[in-house]
């Protein structure tokens, strides 16, 4: 979100009810604070069906380009809870520019804010596709922050397109548990969660086990399928295709959302999955054969080298696009990468 002249209205969800607020306004008098020298705004989140996302974004613009100030305190009351954040180095906004400071997370209320914006162009303006590839924080819960996720952008998604009566097959292949995005659907059948992950027993969540099957009209709705460690391109794609098609299929779902961490990749230095950037791309080939339509996320990810190709791939399939191999010379001298693809691991046919 970037706010142009200061102030701007972001219109409520057509169609959609309180499903999700955006407003920004100068906060003056009853609406908010004035700080001397400063100009407030704020963009919470408010209730999605059964999802509560509560976050606060502060925005600050100097009104006084010689205010020296170096500390600003601002109180801000949300859900019934008073909220203190210390703001610093404010010396660095300009006057009439926005710099963006976050209570919470705020590089992950934009990244809800984009996930969202995806949901509008499928429900209200016909596209087919949506990519955000700064999404996908999967782990943050109704009521707690989780796994360095704040706001479940992906749980948005889901929930988005399921209060409008879509069915949704949400399937995700982080290498972790989706662990927000399957409990917070864990009673309903509208939406079908299924999650390849490595196995909870020696990975970060520490849950997705195959019993994990979902509770009520929900049983059967949840499906996990964890992988052991040293898990190569072969049998994750052949797992992928024995148990992923066949779901979707009888789901017939409206929608698709996917969540494309690239952590799953053999050089990230944090897990134990060993997939090439043929094994990954042709799961999001499998995805892109699956959904009628689709929104997909990024996700997780810690090798800066494996990162950005893998997404490129990704982003490839859902733009039909193929990129050459060979790297932009920029980023092959800063990253001593070598090329786009993967030349030491060979993705199965299919069959």
């Amino acid at each position: 979100f970037q706010a142009e002249d200061g102030i701007r209205d972001v219109e409520r969800s057509r169609g959609l009810g309180d499903v999700y607020k955006r407003q920004y306004y100068r906060c003056q008098g009853a609406q908010g604070t004035t700080i001397q020298g400063y100009d407030i705004m704020t963009m919470w989140t408010a209730p999605i069906g059964t999802f509560t996302l509560d976050s606060i974004v502060v925005y600050l613009r100097t009104q006084n380009t010689t205010n020296t100030d170096n500390e600003v305190e601002i109180t801000l009351t949300s859900g019934g809870t008073t909220i203190k954040s210390a703001i610093t180095n404010l010396t660095s906004t300009t006057g009439g520019q926005w710099r963006a400071y976050s209570i919470t997370s705020f590089d992950n209320t934009l990244s809800a804010g984009a996930t969202y914006l995806g949901t509008e162009l499928l429900i209200r303006q016909g596209f087919t596709v949506a990519l955000n590839i700064f999404g996908g924080f999967h782990h943050a819960g109704r009521s707690h922050a989780e796994g360095f996720c704040y706001i479940n952008d992906v749980a948005l998604a889901c929930a988005v397109f399921a209060e409008a009566g879509k069915r949704v097959a949400y399937v995700d292949v982080d290498v972790h548990f989706a662990d927000g995005v399957a409990y917070g659907f864990y009673d309903r059948s509208d939406v079908l969660t299924i999650s390849l992950h490595e196995d909870p027993r020696i990975l970060f969540p520490g849950t997705g086990f195959v019993s994990e099957r979902g509770h009520g009209q929900g049983d059967g709705y949840s499906v996990n399928i964890p992988l052991p460690p040293y898990t190569t391109d072969a049998p994750y794609v052949w797992a992928f295709r024995q148990i992923v098609p066949p779901l979707i299929e009888r789901f017939a779902p409206d929608i698709v959302v996917s969540q494309l961490g690239a952590d799953t990749h053999y050089s990230d230095p944090l897990t134990h999955l060993m997939l090439s950037t043929a094994g990954y791309h042709a799961v999001v080939e499998e995805i892109a054969k699956l959904a009628p339509r689709w929104v997909a996320m990024g996700g997780g990810g810690y090798e800066i080298t494996a990162v950005p190709r893998l997404w490129t791939l990704a982003y490839g399939v859902m733009s039909e696009q193929e990129f050459p191999d060979e790297l932009p010379a920029a980023y092959v001298e800063q990253y001593e990468a070598g090329t786009l693809w993967d030349h030491e691991i060979v993705v199965p046919s299919e069959g």
